[in-house]
C-alpha cells in the first residue's frame, strides 16, 4: 500500500505533466493564431523613410553607417528609434475592409493625421475608433486597427529620430575646442591637450569618447538663438567644423546644436566627462 508521502508524490508529478501539455498546446495555438505582418516588405529592405506628420515633412536614408536624417538637416539618426518605427511593417493583423469598400472620411483617412512612405510602399494613419487605442491604417488599399503606438512613432520628429549622441563616430573629431581647452588628435592617434594642464591621456580620451559614444538623457529643438552660450567647436577629419553652444552647466549640462537646431541635456555630474577633464569651471 502507497504511503501519503507517494500519493502526493505521483499526484504533484501529473499534475506537472498536465501543465507541461497545456503549455505545449497552447503556444501551438498561439502560433496558429499568430498573424503575418500587414506588409510583404522586409524591415531590413528599407532604405528610405519619408514622413509626414505634425505638417512637418522629414526623411530618411539607410547607408553602409545606418540610418541618417536626410531632410529638414543632414544627420545622424537614432537607429533603434528608426527600427520602432519600421517595426509597422511586422505588424501582426488582419485586414477589415478594402479601401474602395468604405467611407473613408468617418475613418479620419480622407485627410490622414499622419503618412509613411517606405521606399515605394505608402502607409496612412487615420482616426482612433476609441476602443482599445487602436487606429485605423490603410496600406495598399486595405483598412487596418493597430494599435496607437505606431502614430506616436510616425510623430516623434526630428528630435525622437536624431542621433542622441552629440558627435557620433561617423563624424570622426580632428580636434574639439572647448572652453579654456582643446584637445588636438596625433599622428599616433593620441590626444593633446593645449594649454598643457596635466590631464592624462585616459582623460583625454574618455572625454573624446564621450562626446561620440555618450547618449543624452533627453534631446529638444533649440527655441533660443542660434549665438546663446559659449562656443566649442568640433573640426572633423574631413576638414568641416561644427561649433557647438554650451548653455548651462548646473543644474544640467544643456549644449545647443545649432546646426540641427536640437540641444542636448545631460547631467551636471557630467561636466569632467564632456567639458573640463578633472578640472572644476564655475562658469554658467
Amino acid at each position: 500500500m502507497l504511503s501519503n508521502r507517494w500519493i502526493i508524490n505521483l499526484l504533484l508529478m501529473a499534475a506537472i505533466v498536465a501543465l507541461l501539455l497545456v503549455g505545449l498546446y497552447l503556444g501551438k495555438q498561439q502560433e496558429a493564431d499568430k498573424k503575418p505582418g500587414i506588409s510583404r516588405l522586409k524591415p531590413a529592405d528599407v532604405t528610405t523613410i519619408e514622413i509626414h506628420a505634425g505638417g512637418g515633412e522629414l526623411q530618411l536614408r539607410r547607408d553602409a553607417q545606418g540610418w541618417s536624417v536626410a531632410s529638414p538637416v543632414d544627420w545622424a539618426a537614432h537607429d533603434a528609434n528608426v527600427e520602432r518605427l519600421l517595426s509597422i511593417l511586422k505588424a501582426g493583423a488582419s485586414p477589415i475592409a478594402n479601401a474602395a469598400d468604405v467611407e473613408l472620411e468617418p475613418l479620419g483617412l480622407q485627410s490622414p493625421a499622419a503618412s509613411l512612405r517606405f521606399n515605394d510602399t505608402e502607409l496612412y494613419f487615420g482616426g482612433s475608433n476609441n476602443i482599445g487605442e487602436r487606429r485605423y491604417v490603410m496600406l495598399d488599399s486595405k483598412l487596418y486597427l493597430l494599435p496607437d503606438v505606431y502614430l506616436a512613432f510616425a510623430s516623434q520628429g526630428l528630435a525622437g529620430l536624431a542621433d542622441r549622441r552629440l558627435l557620433p563616430r561617423r563624424y570622426p573629431l580632428e580636434s574639439l575646442q572647448l572652453p579654456g581647452l582643446k584637445i588636438t588628435r596625433q599622428q599616433d592617434d593620441s590626444w593633446r591637450a593645449e594649454p598643457v594642464a596635466g590631464h592624462s591621456q585616459e582623460q583625454l580620451s574618455r572625454l573624446i569618447d564621450n562626446w561620440q559614444g555618450l547618449q543624452a538623457s533627453r534631446i529638444k529643438r533649440h527655441e533660443g538663438s542660434r549665438d546663446e552660450g559659449r562656443p566649442i567647436v568640433a573640426r572633423l577629419q574631413d576638414g568641416l567644423s561644427i561649433e557647438f553652444r554650451l548653455l548651462t552647466i548646473d543644474p544640467e549640462i544643456v549644449i545647443v546644436n545649432p546646426k540641427i537646431g536640437l540641444q542636448y541635456h545631460f547631467r551636471a555630474d557630467f561636466h569632467d566627462q564632456l567639458i573640463s577633464p578633472g578640472q572644476a569651471d564655475d562658469a554658467g
